[in-house]
């Protein structure tokens, strides 16, 4: 069975996409880190090299929290509260 010759290469992984939710502003971060909102249809897109350095350079720590967009939509969508969607990411 062959995959071919790029199936092992890294950069063919996609990386998630992450929203950030504020505790510390009960808000998502707007694109550009440019603000906060309390909709997440409105919330900026993060790369995961993103996501990671604002929550891990955050003061005070912990505040920040990176959810996959795939939570995030599934609340835009009606399908879960907000608070669920931390959970259900892990980092309630």
């Amino acid at each position: 069975m062959s995959f071919g010759d790029d199936t092992l290469d890294p950069s063919n992984v996609p990386t998630e996409v992450y929203c950030i939710w504020s505790h510390e502003h009960r808000g998502w971060w707007r694109s550009g880190r440019n603000g906060y909102t309390d909709k997440i249809a409105d919330a900026g897109r993060y790369e995961e090299r993103d996501a990671i350095e604002i929550v891990f350079h955050h003061i005070p720590p912990g505040q920040e929290v990176a959810v996959p967009v795939r939570f995030a939509e599934m609340a835009w969508a009606g399908l879960m509260k907000d608070a669920d969607v931390l959970r259900a990411a892990g980092r309630a």
